[in-house]
């Protein structure tokens, strides 16, 4: 009994330890190669992150992974599930408690009426905690309900090192994140137009619908002014959080987003850290999704050879210096065995740099191959001896 007891509380242990241990995921090279001869950016930020968005490759970490306060950087999951869940034409009415809400405020007041897409734009650009209460009620009935949707979908996506209470972001000791998952979850929400043009737009024009007068709401994001391809995303600003800013930017065809936390200059911090993946990372694309590669054989099949493809576009994250010495390497088998499906996995195209994998796709066989059926493949096998047998007779001579 006294060993069942030890090994369950050591479990229970292991549990409660897990986030605290957990140090990244174990994706196939995780992370881009560093570009030759470049220091990484010097940062101020207790935390920072940076990653190439259309591969979710980092280019550049520092305390990545540490447990850290979001403050209102919350809100890009607040707006993502609000996003996937509601209506933005539909008009909800705000509550005591929203209206109630202490920090920085939409300006809301018990009784007003606004629409779903009038409070994101609240929640994004004035950063409005009255907004996400009033959001959650409206989506979920409660904002109790809402954060359980909002932890489902960070588990749901890979931020497995995050935990919510609330929609806002107000310090709480059980309401946390990482530099990484909040890369994780913007890469995420930026799927989403919708989102892209709402944490992009700087300025909106709200009225409440029982209110005669309309009002600006002004974007906090000081980088959709002053920096080149900006394009959102979310400050963020608390006592224990500190000056906290997820930001995105676009330039020829490489999408980038930043995070830093606790930083006592944000804006130079993000500025320095976009700079820096723009002058030295590109992005390649070997072959696209559908480019016919290599053929194969087929063993039992109605045909002898099938074509295999690209499953999806093979996207390489590298340093510009280094782009010309990526080479392409193919795992494929020598024979499949019939039946052959359009579309089934069969081997892989890997992109490698002196060695090591950077990107990687599947290969997929470009077309169905049916088996061929007995009385088919019997004949097949008696074909030679029945040519024997007409060059033998001598009457079919």
């Amino acid at each position: 009994m006294r060993a069942v007891l030890f090994f369950a509380l050591l479990a229970m242990l292991i549990n409660l330890a897990a986030p605290l241990m957990w140090s990244g995921p174990p994706a196939l090279a995780f992370r881009a190669p560093l570009p030759p001869q470049a220091q990484e950016p010097k940062l101020n930020s207790r935390a920072a992150l940076l990653i190439e968005a259309s591969t979710g490759r980092v280019l550049f970490e520092q305390r990545g992974f540490a447990r850290m306060a979001p403050a209102s950087t919350t809100k890009i999951m607040t707006a993502t599930v609000a996003l996937e869940r509601g209506n933005l034409s539909d008009v909800v009415t705000v509550s005591r408690r929203a209206a109630a809400l202490r920090g920085s405020s939409m300006g809301l007041r018990a009784g007003d009426q606004y629409t779903l897409g009038e409070l994101l734009a609240g929640l994004m650009l004035r950063s409005g905690n009255d907004a996400s209460i009033a959001v959650a009620e409206h989506i979920s009935g409660s904002v109790e309900a809402f954060v359980d949707l909002m932890n489902q979908k960070a588990r749901e996506i890979g931020a497995t090192a995050t935990n919510f209470v609330n929609p806002h972001g107000l310090d709480n000791p059980n309401h946390y994140t990482t530099a990484y998952d909040l890369a994780v979850m913007t890469r995420y929400a930026m799927l989403n137009p919708k989102f892209t043009e709402l944490v992009a737009t700087r300025e909106k024009v709200v009225a409440p619908e029982d209110r005669p007068r309309e009002w600006v709401l002004r974007n906090t994001n000081r980088l959709l002014w002053n920096y080149e391809g900006a394009g959102g995303v979310k400050t963020g600003t608390t006592g224990q959080a500190g000056n906290c800013l997820v930001a995105s930017a676009s330039r020829d065809n490489l999408h980038l987003i930043s995070v830093v936390l606790n930083s006592p200059n944000r804006w130079g911090d993000s500025s320095r850290l976009l700079d820096w993946g723009f002058n030295f990372f590109t992005v390649l694309k070997p072959t696209s999704r559908g480019d016919e590669l290599f053929q194969v054989t087929v063993t039992g099949g109605r045909t002898d050879r099938v074509t295999l493809m690209a499953g999806e576009d093979l996207l390489v994250v590298v340093p510009k210096d280094i782009a010309a010495l990526v080479q392409l390497r193919a795992e494929v088998p020598e024979q499949i065995p019939a039946p052959v499906y359009a579309g089934q996995p069969a081997g892989a195209l890997f992109a490698e740099f002196e060695g090591t994998p950077v990107g990687q796709v599947p290969l997929v066989a470009g077309s169905t191959v049916w088996a061929r059926m007995v009385p088919y493949s019997l004949f097949d096998w008696l074909r030679p001896f029945w040519r024997w047998f007409l060059r033998a007779d001598p009457w079919f001579r």
